[in-house]
């Protein structure tokens, strides 16, 4: 009997403590409550609230499904919001995920099957923001949805204009030009070659780069060597006139 009169007890003094109003219940008062929890009872307003889900009308009429995380601006505590957002798949492997924080770092990262990076934003909350897309096959493509052009695949592909203060490309030079075993073509027979084809041995055609474009690094290169062979000739020149020079002085004496 002493087991079934304490729970009742207790139950009594709760409800005595205890008044539903519209639905809601208020705990140790009689004031009418509203169904929100405040980090500050008498600041009771909407700011207090560090959650809220549904739908809002924003400044163009239009309503929008929302869920929110905020800050407690009434309380005596020292909270930060944060957010840890994840979806994972049935074998429990992350397939995105996203994190921020207030004054914080944030990140965005997708992954495959297999959990591996698939793409990711990166703020360090310094002002240092980084986009990865690890996998050797990713590709960008703006305004476009091909990347290849028939030839070639690219990680890049731009169907427009590119603008940059600096482009470096890694790729082989053209040295070779000087070394001693380098076969370079006679003045005659540069001439022939012009001649017969229109334009300079090893430099793509008007007609080949309008079709198939040309790569920075490996154009760059063939001009070198072009400069480097209109160089050997100069020197090969300046012997022979000054041998000409020679014998004009000799002949004179």
């Amino acid at each position: 009997m002493k087991k079934i009169i304490l729970p009742a007890l207790l139950l009594v003094g709760l409800f005595t403590n205890a008044q539903i109003v519209q639905g809601t219940m208020g705990i140790f008062t009689k004031s009418a409550v509203d169904g929100q929890t405040f980090a500050n009872n008498s600041a009771r307003v909407n700011a207090s609230m560090v959650l809220t889900a549904g739908t809002l009308v924003n400044s163009l009429g239009t309503q929008e499904r929302t869920l929110q995380f905020m800050d407690f601006p009434v309380s005596n505590m020292n909270a930060t919001p944060t957010i840890w957002f994840c979806l994972n798949n049935r074998n429990d492997a992350t397939r995105l995920r996203f994190y921020a924080g207030q004054n914080s770092i944030s990140q965005f990262t997708l992954f495959d099957k297999a959990q591996v990076e698939n793409f990711s934003v990166y703020d360090d909350a310094n002002n240092n923001i980084s986009l990865t897309m690890p996998k050797a096959n990713s590709r960008v493509m703006i305004g476009t949805s091909s990347y290849t052009d028939g030839v070639d695949t690219y990680s890049l592909s731009v169907n427009g204009n590119v603008r940059a203060d600096r482009v470096k490309v890694y790729t082989t030079w053209a040295d070779y030009v000087f070394e001693k075993d380098y076969k370079l073509p006679t003045l005659e027979e540069v001439e022939q070659h012009i001649k017969e084809k229109g334009h300079l041995q090893d430099i793509p055609s008007a007609k080949d780069v309008e079709k198939n474009g040309i790569e920075l690094g490996e154009m760059n290169k063939l001009l070198l060597q072009k400069i480097e062979e209109l160089t050997l000739y100069t020197i090969e020149l300046k012997k022979q006139i000054e041998q000409v020079k020679a014998e004009v002085k000799t002949l004179k004496e």
